[in-house]
């Protein structure tokens, strides 16, 4: 158990976008509550317990306007999405006549509340499209669902941002009914089963090159490969890629300098180019080698601070977390990270923080703490 004294809530960071969470029927958990976030919370447990689908429901808050928010958790996981069966599977134990209820404390001491339901469409809804992504039905079966997924998003007593899906053989069609003027902040959701999109790197650091951030970027690259001596987005075949200018003159797409490399590169630029928003990370320690963890959270912790950007990170590696706790109290950061295990207790899912001071007596005592 977390305690936090007076003294060290005074310290503790204020500016990251999530402070809270309170969930009720979304998925695996029947409930679930996360008293504190802080700057870079670290996700563990057992397999089964929700820890992707943490970051997934975090991300789709963030995502609010977006009409398929509800199923990006699907393609992040390389399934698509479609029909009753995937409305069935956003609610605990499949049961869709049961709402999900979520609360969210926010940056500023905002209180979003989001409130899942399969129902009617609200009146007057028009403007109905096909979901991205999502091709026209070729079936002989005519369209007659009368329910779908509602979704609605609230500030205080104010409905803010609305969506509704009506599910179909082969996908969605949905409208946003109500979208707010309240600025979001962005998000980026890094997973090993979404593969590094060049385009989407390119983007990204062609901006950060335009905001005159080059520099910081290339700090981290050379942390990474001291050969690198600036970075470019280059059009090869028609597509733009990010190459590396290296020590001997020769250019090289940075994905040629490695997994790890790559991997760390692309974190790096999404938390530049996201600034006060926030980086999901399901798993990145696979392409980084064990030797390089404590360098990687340090170049995260503190990129982190620069930037304002709230990270969360899901591992299953013991050296992972072990590596964070080395790097946040090298760096003088013990109060910007937190470690969230996820355990299943009698069907219910339940949420313990260590801070890292704890974490650090946990790790000497070795417990287990994955």
């Amino acid at each position: 158990m977390t305690v936090h004294t007076p003294a060290m809530e005074r310290i503790l960071p204020t500016k990251s976008y999530f402070s809270n969470l309170d969930v009720s029927g979304y998925r695996v958990f029947e409930s679930l509550k996360i008293e504190k976030f802080r700057r870079v919370n670290v996700i563990g447990g057992k397999n089964g317990v929700g820890k992707s689908s943490l970051l997934e429901l975090l991300f789709s808050l963030m995502d609010r306007r977006n009409v398929m928010s509800p199923f990006r958790s699907f393609t992040f996981r390389n399934v698509a999405p479609g029909g009753e069966i995937a409305v069935r599977q956003l609610f605990y134990n499949q049961e869709k006549d049961k709402p999900v209820v979520v609360k969210a404390g926010l940056r500023d001491g905002v209180a979003l509340s989001m409130t899942m339901s399969y129902s009617a469409p609200p009146p007057n809804l028009s403007g109905f499209q096909r979901a991205p992504g999502v091709v026209a039905s070729d079936s002989s079966v005519t369209f007659n669902v009368q329910r779908g997924l509602k979704v609605e998003f609230t500030e205080g007593s104010n409905v803010v941002d609305g969506q509704f899906l009506l599910p179909s053989r082969d996908g969605f069609v949905g409208a946003t009914y109500r979208s707010g003027v309240t600025s979001i902040p962005a998000g980026v959701y890094l997973s090993p089963a979404l593969k590094n999109s060049p385009n989407d790197l390119a983007t990204k650091v062609s901006e950060i090159i335009l905001n005159g951030k080059h520099d910081k970027l290339l700090e981290v690259a050379q942390r990474i490969n001291n050969d690198v001596q600036k970075l470019e987005v280059l059009f090869q075949t028609g597509a733009p890629v990010v190459n590396a200018l290296m020590a001997g003159g020769k250019y090289l797409p940075v994905s040629f300098l490695g997994d790890g490399a790559a991997t760390l590169l692309s974190i790096a630029a999404s938390m530049l180019w996201i600034g006060p928003g926030c980086l999901f990370i399901d798993e990145f320690e696979g392409a980084v080698h064990y030797s390089k963890l404590q360098d990687a959270w340090k170049m995260i912790i503190s990129l982190s601070r620069e930037t304002d950007c709230q990270v969360f990170v899901v591992t299953h590696s013991l050296e992972c977390i072990k590596s964070a706790v080395a790097a946040a109290q090298g760096i003088g950061a013990e109060m910007d990270l937190q470690y969230i295990r996820l355990d299943r207790v009698k069907e219910r899912v339940v949420a313990t923080p260590y801070a890292v001071d704890n974490l650090s007596k946990a790790v000497e005592m070795d417990w287990e703490i994955r």
